[in-house]
């Protein structure tokens, strides 16, 4: 029944969670294929409930072996989608699946790679064989399974340069079908990886143009990553988010008929002439690359845009004015990005207010602005998240932001509230008070939490010297479970928060350190050198893992900033560690930054 709801797109929350609740004892009657039903049904109508699902995982673990390839895809696809992680689940799907995978359609070889890195699920000898099973179907593959492949990949940190190419190849000529999520996604992907490619990238470039009237902030952000990693010098593209979020301004897109009279200063602002006449044209042959006005107008162009946007902020009244600020400057940070690439070639006499103008105290205005009050809790929390994603910080502002959001903490998400605690900590703005009421409706909601808002809580907390010895007991105690689902970077935060924190759990340590060595490979130099430096504070010495540890960093030291030297040398101390080898490469990376040994 819940099945054919699902077909024919009926979606009723009462009859369902009702129809839900009658067989939850009646499970483990379905078979396989009922049970594989049962989740895809679930999430497709966009039904989660905990109960029912742990039922249902508790009776599919005893009949995995009998699932198809198209039922183990369709149920790792609705645990992704409903972020209902299971990682005791996911390890045994995932061994009734890898001598199936020859049997997998396409579509269901990229649903499963897509759902293993929604729920941060890394396995990677089953990765190795699921991306062997993908590389000959490529070519079967529609745009957005291709796009959702490479983000996978690149959020799993699962680097296979054959894989890459081969995929690249495929998705080549099927750019122009993308939309506008695919070609920023891929970007991203590709910076993450660090695999550049200069002509697919120019490819990816032409085909993104004509689609960046369609980025959101998401989007806009990825392809700041691509152009800053992959240092991308195509002006005329960075260029093009800010011309085209001026011209929704302009043709009222956002509004309607009416645009509101905060936006009048846009109305007025008027692209250089190049950029007006040529209208975003496709370079092709030599001309691929080239900026269609110089960096000198692209630098005028943008202070006088920043300024006037400035000058617009008091008659800003509702979140769609927000939103659209904050795709404005999103959207001039990508050209920052750019432009930096190209300074020799931008003036001293416009570098320097550009470089600037970003700094200037813009949100000075927003002081006294008594509308905040109007703002949904929802659009509190965005606003405080786009403040420290931004680098924007007014001490006033906040103070009034968070006067107003305290009392509304209860109605939040729980990703609204990690994200809160973590725009605090970015902006180092430390209030007592408000973590303090932030964490009593935290602490009864965390065993839902997901893994990157747990990590993003306890480093919050850490960075802030919020030091609440009950709430990261309950932390520690919803992490435990899930910490094979964590990435490197969040595990590495979370034992960074542990140290600074001076929380000491010997138990809790050693299951973070058993499943941090599984992935210590794809730790970045940072995760690596503050894990180190964690156990080190905490004086906990684990041999094996020091070694495993050790290796994995060796050929990153020629990456190691000062801070990660000196992280490693407090843990080769306190530690005892007496790898003379290594200790010798970090004496010689020290040397490099002319620090002496």
């Amino acid at each position: 029944m819940t099945w054919a709801l699902a077909k024919l797109g009926h979606n009723d929350a009462a009859f369902v969670n009702a129809l839900v609740q009658a067989p939850i004892n009646r499970l483990y009657r379905l078979t396989a294929q009922g049970l594989a039903d049962a989740a895809w049904a679930r999430a497709t109508l966009d039904h989660s409930n905990a109960t029912f699902m742990r039922a249902l995982l508790e009776a599919a673990t005893l009949r995995l072996s009998g699932f198809s390839a198209q039922n183990l895809a369709n149920t790792a696809w609705a645990l992704a989608k409903m972020g209902h992680v299971d990682a005791v689940f996911m390890d045994a799907l995932l061994v009734a699946g890898q001598p199936k995978l020859s049997s997998f359609q396409p579509q269901e070889l990229a649903d499963t790679v897509w759902a293993l890195a929604k729920l941060g699920h890394n396995d990677a000898a089953f990765m190795g064989a699921l991306l062997l099973a993908a590389k000959a179907r490529l070519r079967k593959l529609e745009p957005q399974a291709l796009a959702d492949i490479a983000w996978a990949l690149a959020t799993l940190g699962h680097k296979n340069t054959a894989f890459v190419v081969a995929l690249l190849e495929v998705v080549k000529p099927k750019l122009r079908s993308f939309t506008a999520h695919g070609p920023a996604s891929t970007a991203w992907a590709m910076a993450t990886l660090e695999y550049n490619d200069a002509a697919f990238i120019r490819a990816l470039l032409v085909a993104a143009t004509p689609k960046i009237h369609c980025f959101g902030l998401t989007e806009l952000s990825q392809m700041r990553c691509a152009i800053i990693r992959l240092n991308i010098k195509d002006l005329e593209f960075a260029l093009g988010p800010v011309a085209r979020i001026t011209g929704r301004v302009q043709t009222a897109e956002l509004w309607g008929a009416e645009a509101p009279l905060w936006a009048n200063p846009l109305l007025q602002l008027e692209l250089p002439a190049a950029q007006r006449s040529v209208q975003w044209r496709e370079p092709t042959g030599d001309a691929a690359g080239h900026a269609l006005f110089s960096p000198t107008d692209a630098a005028r162009w943008l202070v006088d845009g920043l300024a006037r946007v400035r000058d617009a902020l008091p008659g800003m009244r509702t979140v769609t004015d927000l939103c659209v600020l904050w795709a404005w400057l999103a959207a001039v940070d990508m050209v920052f990005a750019g432009l930096r690439g190209l300074e020799v070639a931008v003036p001293t006499l416009w570098r320097m207010p550009l470089l600037n103008a970003r700094k200037e105290p813009i949100w000075r205005l927003w002081a006294a602005m008594p509308r905040l009050r109007s703002f949904a809790e929802q659009g509190l929390a965005d606003t405080a998240w786009a403040l420290a994603t931004l680098g924007h910080s007014n001490a006033a502002f906040v103070d009034a932001l968070l006067v107003v959001a305290k009392p509304k903490l209860h109605t939040l998400t729980d990703q609204g509230l990690a994200n809160t605690a973590w725009a605090l900590a970015t902006l180092g703005h430390d209030i007592a008070a408000f973590m303090g009421a932030l964490l009593l409706v935290a602490e009864p909601r965390l065993l839902r939490f997901q893994p990157q808002e747990l990590s993003v809580t306890a480093w919050a907390l850490a960075t802030l010297g919020h030091n609440d010895a009950a709430f990261m007991g309950a932390m520690l105690v919803a992490c435990r479970p899930k910490l094979y689902c964590f990435k490197p970077q969040e595990l590495a935060d979370t034992v960074w928060a542990l140290a600074t924190l001076g929380h000491a759990d010997a138990a809790f340590m050693h299951a973070l350190l058993v499943t941090a060595k599984q992935k210590l490979v794809s730790f970045a130099a940072h995760g690596l050198a503050s894990t180190a430096w964690a156990m080190a504070i905490l004086g906990h010495n684990d041999a094996t893992f020091i070694h495993a540890l050790l290796v994995a960093a060796t050929p990153k030291l020629r990456s190691f900033s000062l801070t990660e030297l000196s992280q490693m040398r407090c843990a080769i101390i306190r530690l005892n560690i007496k790898d003379l080898e290594f200790v010798r490469l970090l004496a010689a990376r020290h040397s490099q930054l002319g620090l002496g040994a």
